[in-house]
């Protein structure tokens, strides 16, 4: 009797050890495998987000026309084709519409439209939209510019994010006597004119930038778009008499009371008439009341040459200056109570320190 009960532990002991070791070897394979997903999952989230960067990228770093008077023209069949005469600097000179198309079919008519406007205005470009009714309104430019006496060409430009930015705040206090339809015929031909200073005013998510933009969570993706755009902007720069507060906020540096005063000097003084101008009035403008100089804050900053930090500033933060190679000299205040690690790695040709 007891040996046959010594059997059965026997037995039983061999299962249950026989079921917890494979138990375990599979729990081993399965957080194995977790971890394998879980990095390819962090890897295809990074490329998915390589897709969007580069083709904002391209978007922004397109050429800009100069010295060109541009008719923005935003194609539809029903409520008419949106015109927009736009000079040299993109301010709006005449705003039209037209129906060439279905459902109205005045062709001869809008065809007139555009001849007197191409002859009042001396339009050299016309920046058709790629939208709605598109191939058309190329087929009726076309066919607008045979009977025109000048030299007139067009093209067709990427109206993506358009309808956006013209129901947006910033399109309704920029041109606040315009319809929704009438912006957008201003914002397509802008983007002919200075891509970079049109686009950065919509969303970069809006825009319609890769296939896979919807696959990634979209802090993520605003994250990412938004570092590449800061990244175009300050590697092309800007004009600072001519640039908006969309574009200036993409600044490396530039807080929004900044921007502000910027603005309200253009204003009062009608704009910088160099750098020298730039440096001798608004140092201590733009320093004002700053303590803080926060990490990675003027990283894309690459134009500096030399930098004066007062006294009211505190705190140097990590990594604030970092990898600026053509920074030659730096002039800090007895204010300065602490310069955090790395606030000037990389300067390398860094040679006066005061």
């Amino acid at each position: 009797m007891i040996e046959l009960i010594l059997v059965v532990l026997c037995i039983t002991s061999v299962y249950f050890s026989t079921r917890f070791f494979l138990l375990s070897r599979n729990i081993n394979k399965v957080a194995k495998n977790f971890r394998y997903i879980s990095k390819n999952m962090d890897t295809n989230r990074k490329l998915k987000l390589v897709y969007p960067d580069r083709n904002l990228e391209k978007l922004l770093m397109q050429p800009p026309l100069k010295e060109r008077v541009v008719l923005g023209f935003d194609p539809a069949y029903r409520t008419g084709c949106k015109l927009a005469v736009l000079d040299k600097t993109g301010k709006p000179l005449k705003i039209a519409v037209i129906y060439p198309h279905e459902t109205k079919n005045e062709y001869e008519k809008s065809k007139e439209t555009v001849l007197k406007l191409i002859r009042d205005y001396h339009i050299n470009v016309i920046a058709i939209g790629n939208g709605t009714a598109s191939r058309e309104s190329e087929m009726f430019i076309a066919d607008v510019i045979k009977s025109c006496d000048s030299m007139v060409e067009y093209i067709i430009v990427n109206e993506a994010g358009a309808s956006v930015y013209s129901a947006s705040d910033l399109a309704i206090s920029e041109f606040p006597d315009l319809h929704v339809e009438e912006r957008s015929a201003i914002s397509i031909g802008r983007r002919l004119l200075d891509p970079l200073a049109e686009l950065v005013k919509i969303d970069p998510e809006s825009i319609g930038v890769g296939l896979y933009q919807h696959d990634v969570t979209n802090k993520n993706l605003k994250e990412s778009l938004n570092f590449s755009v800061e990244k175009i902007v300050n590697s092309v720069g800007v004009n600072i008499n001519t640039a908006s507060s969309s574009i200036l906020k993409y600044i490396s540096g530039l807080t929004k009371p900044n921007i502000e005063k910027i603005i309200k000097f253009r204003e009062e003084k009608g704009g910088f008439k160099s750098r020298s101008e730039l440096l001798k009035n608004n140092p201590q403008k733009f320093w004002e009341g700053v303590e803080i100089i926060n990490a990675f804050a003027f990283v894309k900053c690459h134009n500096l040459k030399s930098i004066e930090i007062p006294g009211t500033v505190k705190v140097i933060g990590e990594n604030a200056f970092k990898n600026h190679l053509g920074l030659t000299s730096v002039k800090i205040a007895d204010g300065v109570k602490r310069i955090e690690r790395g606030a000037f790695l990389e300067c390398e040709n860094l040679k006066n320190t005061i």
